[in-house]
């Protein structure tokens, strides 16, 4: 009777021991499914996280790809007009030299047209004067 006391109180104690345990390992299992599933929902965010910064840096680049482009064309727009305006400049500068020449023939031949008129005019004044002169 002892033995089957003894057997019985073995019994009921790995009974105990045993719902211990089933109480332990369902504890875990409900902890293990909480991590998981957290787990699960962190690399979700951390997911989105990366589609997010991707995008952010797929459209900075092409900003900067754009900027870039605008860049070189108004730095083309410049040489270019940079260029016409020198092509500009010598094309009056060569018109001002043209223009400064024939003012300049054209002061001289007036010059030289009124000195023979002078000259002219003082001849026929001496002639005026001397044939007044023969006159009286």
């Amino acid at each position: 009777m002892q033995l089957n006391a003894s057997l019985k109180d073995q019994l009921e104690e790995s009974h105990q021991t045993n719902e211990a345990l089933t109480n332990d390992l369902q504890k875990l299992s409900n902890d293990w499914d909480i991590l998981r599933d957290e787990l699960a929902i962190k690399e979700e965010e951390w997911k989105e996280e990366e589609q997010a910064f991707n995008e952010y840096y797929i459209s900075e680049h092409n900003r900067l790809l754009n900027l870039w482009r605008d860049v070189v064309s108004v730095k083309r727009l410049f040489a270019e007009m940079k260029s016409t305006t020198e092509r500009d400049l010598a094309k009056i500068r060569n018109e001002i030299i043209a223009s400064s020449n024939e003012m300049t023939s054209a002061c001289n031949s007036t010059n030289f047209t009124m000195k023979l008129q002078a000259s002219a005019a003082q001849s026929t004044v001496r002639l005026f004067y001397n044939y007044v002169d023969n006159c009286i």
